[in-house]
């Protein structure tokens, strides 16, 4: 048990879509947190945006969460909702502030939570972060008190070129199940996959937007897979519906018409489920992170589950995944998204994955070892009381 239980402190959660369904990876990565607090006697108060896309998750139970959420208008929560009594009449002193976004709050409402006189946590960052932060930031440096912990190094690199250093202090991970496989042997989850035992297994697992899944190079790249090598290789996709994304999945089925890539892919445009989720990486041999820009979310969620399930990972060097993946150790780090060099490494990885145990070993436990509900609670609260 935490030796901070029943400490008493109080921490509200601000951010865009903290609800149901639990699909995303922002979403995930708080609700993860919060529930973790609750459990370790702190409490919680979650002020949150309804996504029009999402408000069908409305009707699902919160669960442990019930009673500590309060959902707002998504142009309410924008307009500055901490400065108004629509916050829920705010006049108690929260002992720390966690922010899951900062693209869609305008910079006089970041101008002045930032001047608050308590610890911040900044967790979730997305495309629009450096912009954003670029404008709030200008004269809070000399106004700000608030000491701020973020999710990852490179949140944390960001803070620090925009405040003083001295006010990023730490850098505290999101917290990742590391419970075991559910699903006995990986052919049991390709067979409810409908995969074939003998199919390497090349896992994407996120928006099909262009900049995260250059199509264009992935899917010639595994034709040329297909031709060079005896054992058959398939590209498993799974990707949410999401409304934003609608256009790029047209495009992509339509690729997927190629005669050479019949039989060669399966897509699942579905919202999984946890469980869903934990048979997909069952089934799968390499999890892949080909982003030609920026993650969604800092650090990426998927990647994180990856290895928490002992899965060989090969992302682009973006955001903070460099300081989470070390090269050959417990994962692989793709120095480029060309062609020649993803056809490389995709080779490399096929004819020699029955050798990286040792990798799979180490990727599982940097999850164990660093991202654990106990560590980070841990080093969260330590973060209130320091401060």
């Amino acid at each position: 048990m935490c030796r901070y239980m029943n400490h008493g402190l109080k921490v509200l959660i601000l951010g865009r879509g903290l609800h149901p369904p639990w699909v995303e990876g922002g979403r995930v990565i708080l609700r993860n947190l919060a529930l973790a607090l609750l459990r370790h006697g702190t409490e919680i108060k979650i002020v949150t945006s309804a996504d029009k896309y999402y408000r069908f998750g409305l009707r699902e139970d919160l669960g442990p969460l019930q009673g500590n959420v309060t959902i707002v208008k998504a142009t309410a929560l924008a307009d500055g909702v901490l400065g108004a009594t629509t916050l829920f009449k705010l006049h108690r002193k929260f002992d720390a502030y966690i922010l899951g976004s900062l693209t869609f709050l305008p910079s006089a409402f970041l101008s002045n939570f930032f001047q608050l006189q308590s610890a911040l946590y900044v967790s979730l960052v997305h495309d629009g972060f450096t912009q954003t932060l670029k404008a709030s930031a200008l004269g809070l440096a000399a106004k700000t008190s608030a000491k701020i912990a973020c999710s990852s190094q490179w949140v944390a690199n960001n803070f620090r070129r925009a405040f003083k250093s001295s006010h990023v202090s730490k850098v505290i991970n999101p917290i990742i199940s590391s419970d075991e496989p559910q699903f006995g042997e990986k052919n049991d989850a390709k067979t409810v996959l409908d995969l074939s035992e003998d199919d390497f297994v090349i896992l994407y697992m996120g928006y099909l937007e262009y900049p995260r899944l250059p199509a264009n190079i992935v899917l010639p790249t595994l034709k040329k897979l297909r031709r060079e090598l005896r054992r058959p290789v398939k590209l498993l996709v799974c990707t949410s519906k999401c409304a934003h994304d609608q256009t790029y999945l047209r495009s992509f089925l339509r690729l997927l018409k190629a005669p050479d890539l019949k039989g060669e892919v399966k897509l699942i445009v579905r919202n999984l489920t946890e469980n869903r989720k934990k048979l997909v990486y069952q089934a799968s041999d390499v999890v892949i992170f080909p982003f030609l820009k920026l993650a969604a979310v800092d650090p990426p969620l998927t990647l994180l589950e990856a290895m928490a399930n002992e899965k060989l990972v090969l992302a682009t060097p973006v955001q903070g995944i460099p300081y989470i993946i070390k090269d050959g150790l417990n994962g692989f780090i793709l120095r480029s998204t060309d062609e020649p060099t993803l056809f490389k490494a995709f080779k490399w990885l096929v004819t020699h994955s029955d050798d990286l145990k040792d990798v799979r070993r180490r990727a599982r436990e940097t999850i164990v070892n660093e991202f654990s509900e106990q560590r980070v609670v841990q080093d969260f609260l330590s973060f209130l009381r320091e401060n």
